[in-house]
């Protein structure tokens, strides 16, 4: 796992599929080794809490074989911030803010939240570390007790500003 061109260690490596798999943590060359025997398809997912996320790889296992190196490439990531205000211009304290993006699911095309932040005092927000996407806001109340944000509103960003 690389990031920048540089290797990136202790990262989390986690895999599902149709046999449990310990996850690994990547070592300082950003490498890591994974066991499994059961034959089938795998989904393989590296996460490090400072570092944007760089997505799942699905590999396929027959019987015996063995699965080539493969690298997760994490690209620099973009922030967006801003401010939320009411109808009489004043700051709005406490209202949740997601980034999100499109993500394929068995349910089709979906909106998945990749960051989450909350507003202070003066209405703003920041979210760091977003991978290079459209991306899409919500804002609401508490989007964490109702998933269909419902009272929410979404305005799509065509670009995160770089860092």
């Amino acid at each position: 796992m690389t990031y920048e061109a540089h290797p990136v260690k202790g990262a989390f490596v986690l895999v599902s599929g149709p046999e449990p798999v310990k996850a690994a943590l990547t070592d300082a060359q950003g490498h890591f080794d994974l066991h499994g025997k059961m034959p089938g398809r795998y989904s393989i997912r590296v996460q490090k809490e400072e570092l944007p996320d760089p997505g799942s790889k699905m590999v396929s296992l027959s019987s015996g074989s063995r699965i080539d190196p493969m690298d997760f490439e994490i690209q620099k990531g973009g922030v967006i911030s801003g401010r939320v205000m009411d109808r009489q211009k004043q700051p709005i304290e406490g209202l949740h803010v997601e980034a999100m993006s499109k993500a394929v699911s068995r349910n089709g095309v979906v909106l998945s939240t990749k960051s989450e932040a909350l507003t202070n005092d003066r209405g703003e927000y920041r979210m760091s570390r977003l991978a290079m996407a459209s991306t899409w806001l919500r804002c609401g109340r508490d989007l964490r007790k109702s998933r269909s944000g419902a009272g929410a509103r979404t305005k799509e960003l065509r670009r995160p500003i770089p860092c």
